[in-house]
């Protein structure tokens, strides 16, 4: 069972805070990586109402649910009044994200060292 070293309570908090305030969080299951690409893997993802999200959901069974299918991050970013909850993957090598990113119909994935959206 997945848990966190800061229970699921603060945890649960933290991602939903961090989120409303600057329209994205990632939560790493493991070792949270500075380099390389997160891509987001198609049909693991969850579309909530900013409005659902805000009255305090809960996205705790949604992370169980990612770190039981052995994802290494969970992701959650703002856009148009809509929540988009994420299973991610990590990446260190371009082509190989950018393969994995065409293959799962991603518009775009994610340059953690370079902090930028890179479009496919």
């Amino acid at each position: 069972m997945y848990t966190n070293s800061t229970g699921n309570n603060m945890f649960t908090k933290s991602f939903i805070e961090t989120t409303q305030q600057t329209g994205g969080s990632t939560h790493w299951f493991g070792k949270e990586q500075y380099k390389g690409y997160i891509v987001a893997a198609r049909g693991h993802e969850l579309i909530i109402s900013i409005d659902e999200f805000n009255r305090g959901f809960t996205p705790s069974v949604y992370l169980q649910c990612a770190y039981d299918s052995g994802y290494n991050l969970a992701g959650a970013w703002c856009n148009e009044g809509k929540v988009y909850l994420d299973c991610c993957l990590h990446f260190n090598d371009y082509e190989t994200a950018k393969q994995f990113a065409t293959d799962n119909e991603q518009l775009a994935f994610y340059c953690i060292d370079g902090g930028y959206v890179i479009n496919c």
